[in-house]
This record gives C-alpha cells, structure tokens and sequence, in this order.
C-alpha cells in the first residue's frame, strides 16, 4: 500500500522491517503494479534495480508492469523497465496492446513516445478488433484518432 500512495519513508522502512514484497492483493497486482499507480518513481526503481518481482509479471486483467505504466507512467520509466526486459509485444485479456490501453488511459506523452520507438504493430488489433485508432475515436480522444491514422493505423 505504501507503494501505490507513494510515501517513500514508509516504503523504506517496510523493506527494512522485511515486508513480503512477493506478496499480491485479491486482483493479483503485485508491488511494482501498485507503486506504478502510485507514479512514485523513487519506488519504482528500486523494486526493479531490486529485482523484488518478475517484471513481465500479469496482475489484474493479465496486464504486466509495462502496460499500467503506458496508461499512467511516464517514458523514463517505460524506458527503464523495457532495458530491464518488459516485453513490448505482450497483451491484456481484452487482446490491448501497450499502445491500446495508452489510447484508453488518455495518455499523451505515452502515446507519442510508444510510436517513436516503433516497438508495436500500429494495426494491431484487439480481441473485438478494435486498433487503438477506433479505440481513440470511441472516446473521443480526437487527437489520438487523427495522430494514429497519419501513422497508418487502421480506422475501420
């Protein structure tokens, strides 16, 4: 919990007391999904410099590490997990991409940076076979929409 409200101190002081780190809450999201909610880039860090979880590791909707950080993280930290081996390709239950659920968490920076690494298939689709480009439109996430079809992401 200490990693998903960002209070360092606290965070630190568990660790020093020999807090479980493996330990998972009821959707199966473990500490590193919590501190990413959490934005606490401090934390972050040193759970994975720590190697306290398995970073490709699925919690709630079988989404991993990296894809709760391109719905509310930030690129250094998106950076930092793919050097320590996230896997890019992976997908949710619903079939989302990292790009996908970026889309659907609104996340501009996100967005922008995933399409400058040409790490993801832009036409991928989804299991209901949506791309991010209609994921985008269905929320009106206009400028996604536009950005993703000069891009050559499908629209229908």
């Amino acid at each position: 919990m200490a990693a998903a409200k960002a209070k360092r101190d606290v965070f630190d002081f568990l660790m020093r007391m020999g807090a479980d780190s493996s330990r998972l809450d009821d959707f199966g999201n473990n500490i590193l999904h919590f501190a990413i909610t959490g934005k606490c880039a401090g934390i972050i860090q040193d759970i994975i410099w720590k190697g306290m979880v398995d970073i490709n590791y699925r919690g709630e909707y079988e989404r991993t590490a990296l894809m709760d950080v391109a719905k509310y993280g930030d690129r250094n930290i998106f950076a930092l997990l793919v050097k320590k081996g996230a896997l890019t390709n992976l997908v949710d239950c619903n079939g989302h991409n990292i790009l996908h659920i970026a889309v659907k968490g609104n996340n501009t920076d996100m967005v922008r940076y995933i399409l400058s690494q040409s790490i993801i298939d832009i036409k991928a689709r989804d299991k209901s076979g949506k791309t991010a480009a209609m994921i985008a439109k269905i929320y009106g996430f206009h400028r996604f929409h536009t950005l993703l079809s000069e891009k050559g992401c499908p629209l229908r």
